[in-house]
């Protein structure tokens, strides 16, 4: 969404950093808590399927659980919305550039709401057969379907860091940048991705590996299985056809007409005086 952001080269920039900090904080407080409530004595807690709600009601009482799942649903429902918008944008944003198969369909914009309503129905139809497996997994669907979205985020968030890599000082910077310091920083970065990705491949029940004695396809993870395939679709869609044809980014306006823009944003009067 920075494309309709004021001095986006360096406001969605410290965005995305502020963003990091405020969760490492918030997200440490919060862990910190929920640490320091859980019980000593076994009981509801120990289950693992819901511990936190458990470790909630023996703490607090189950009228406060209940207040504090609540503000979490409303959370994952903003959540969901905010998610639905960026993805619908995104793939929008790609179909102009015809990244995406389909993308004729995916680029229309309705005359009366001026959305891609292709684009969100696809998007909301998507996130829907991802979790539809829940229904017959229980547990391991959802748990499926929470490693697919993290892995696929980083995947997302490991190629411009690759791609910064390889640019080296041929990389052009934009009003913000981490300087010299982007080698060590994308290393960790892509350390850090690749372990994770890991830890969400694994297996996380002992009867749920192929091999194992009682081995039960309820509780096998096929993360690896749906994240594998969907990367051969794209990567064989490329190679069979979009790489002959796919040049990058196509840009909606020329440099002039830009440039009067970032000009309009900067000084809002200049816009009017050139009018």
């Amino acid at each position: 969404m920075s494309e309709e952001t004021r001095q986006a080269s360096r406001a969605a920039a410290w965005g995305i950093v502020m963003s990091v900090v405020v969760s490492v904080i918030f997200g440490f407080l919060l862990l910190v808590a929920v640490t320091f409530a859980i019980p000593s004595a076994k009981g509801p807690a120990d289950t693992g399927l819901f511990i936190v709600t458990s470790i909630w009601e023996s703490s607090m009482g189950r009228k406060w659980a209940e207040f504090l799942l609540f503000i979490a649903v409303v959370a994952q429902c903003f959540c969901t919305i905010a998610s639905v918008t960026s993805a619908s944008r995104m793939m929008f944003a790609f179909s102009r550039d015809g990244a995406v198969p389909g993308h004729r369909l995916w680029r229309r914009v309705s005359r009366r709401e001026r959305v891609p309503i292709y684009t969100v129905a696809a998007i909301c139809l998507l996130a829907f057969l991802l979790v539809m497996p829940s229904l017959w997994f229980g547990y391991t669907g959802y748990v499926v379907a929470t490693s697919i979205a993290v892995i696929g985020l980083y995947i997302a968030f490991v190629l411009p860091i690759i791609l910064r890599l390889r640019a080296g000082d041929r990389f052009e910077h934009g009003a913000w940048s981490l300087g010299r310091h982007y080698v060590w920083i994308d290393w960790l970065a892509i350390l850090w991705i690749v372990f994770i990705s890991i830890v969400f491949f694994a297996p996380f029940a002992y009867a749920g590996i192929p091999w194992n004695k009682g081995f039960d396809w309820n509780l096998f993870n096929y993360t690896l299985v749906t994240v594998g395939s969907a990367f051969l679709l794209f990567a064989g869609w490329y190679a069979l056809s979009a790489h002959e044809w796919f040049k990058g980014p196509v840009r909606e306006g020329t440099e002039e007409e830009l440039e009067r823009i970032e000009r309009g944003f900067e000084a809002p009067g200049t816009a009017t005086a050139e009018a």
